[in-house]
C-alpha cells in the first residue's frame, strides 16, 4: 500500500480514500498498547454492492467505514459512520 492509501485488490481496481481507516487503526493500537489490562482489535472487511466493501473495526466501539473502488480512473469519496458502543 502506498502513501496514498490506495492498494492492489487482487483485482485491477484500486480503493480509494483508505488514509481514514489506517487512522483510525493506527489510534486504536495505541489506544489499545497504553491500555493496562487486556485489549482486543477486531477488523470484518465484508463486500458490498457496485465495488464497494465495509470495513468495521471495533474495540469498544464500532467504527464503520465504506470504502469505494475506483472505476474508469474516477475517485469514489469515502464515507465514514461512527456507530456508538455496542457488545460483540
Amino acid at each position: 500500500m502506498d502513501k496514498n492509501g490506495t492498494g492492489n485488490n487482487g483485482t485491477n481496481g484500486q480503493w480509494q480514500n483508505l488514509g481514514p481507516v489506517e487512522s483510525k487503526i493506527a489510534v486504536l493500537l495505541k489506544d489499545l498498547m497504553d491500555h493496562p489490562g487486556f485489549s482486543e482489535l477486531r477488523m470484518d472487511v465484508r463486500f458490498l454492492k457496485k465495488g464497494k466493501k465495509e470495513v468495521v473495526l471495533s474495540s469498544v466501539k464500532q467504527y464503520r467505514f465504506v470504502v469505494n473502488q475506483a472505476t474508469n480512473g474516477i475517485t469514489e469519496e469515502l464515507s465514514r459512520n461512527s456507530a456508538g458502543s455496542k457488545s460483540l
